[in-house]
């Protein structure tokens, strides 16, 4: 799976988001924020392998691969 992660030193925290397209909006989902730094301890919790991190132009990516 490939995730988006927040950049190093970013804490993690959970929320509510929706999905809003022009007039639609969904109902709100939870939702959470993953730093890089607490990537490890998450991934391993939902039985991926250590993940592969790389940042691009100033965004933070993670590659996870399932147990």
């Amino acid at each position: 799976m490939l995730v988006e992660v927040e950049a190093p030193g970013v804490p993690s925290y959970s929320t509510a988001a929706r999905v809003v397209t022009g007039y639609d909006r969904s109902e709100w989902f939870p939702w959470a924020i993953v730093g890089s730094d607490s990537l490890l301890d998450v991934a391993e919790a939902a039985g991926f392998h250590p993940p592969t991190k790389w940042e691009g132009r100033g965004r933070w990516f993670a590659a996870l691969h399932a147990n």
